[in-house]
């Protein structure tokens, strides 16, 4: 007898991709909102059930945290990873580009270059 796969049985994580030419909009299980901008990828766990909420983020995307002190939010890319507690703010880094921006919108963000992590 085949047994059925629960959620809690394997790793819970979700990637939404978004194509070329288009935008997504989601809300993660924190209630943080994120656009997604065309060409990009983002990967979170289901229920951010950790000391921190973390995403792995490729392409460029809007976000608006939800404020929450005692559970740091990251975005990781390869190129930095970028530490918030509630802030409005955009990440872009297309790796065939090589060009890592970040835009602060309002609040404070803590930006960690993957080749200098001595510095923030």
């Amino acid at each position: 007898m085949k047994k059925s796969v629960k959620p809690s049985d394997n790793p819970a994580f979700n990637t939404l991709i978004t194509p070329k030419a288009s935008k997504t909009i989601t809300t993660l299980p924190d209630g943080t909102s994120v656009v997604l901008n065309a060409d990009s990828k983002i990967i979170f766990n289901n229920d951010f059930s950790g000391a921190t909420r973390e995403v792995t983020l490729s392409g460029e995307a809007y976000f608006d945290v939800a404020h929450n002190p005692q559970k740091p939010f990251i975005i990781h890319t390869d190129k930095a990873d970028i530490r918030v507690l509630g802030t409005v703010f955009n990440v872009k880094y297309y790796a065939e580009d090589g060009i890592f921006e970040t835009s602060l919108i309002k609040g404070k963000v803590e930006v960690s270059l993957n080749d200098k992590s001595h510095k923030k």
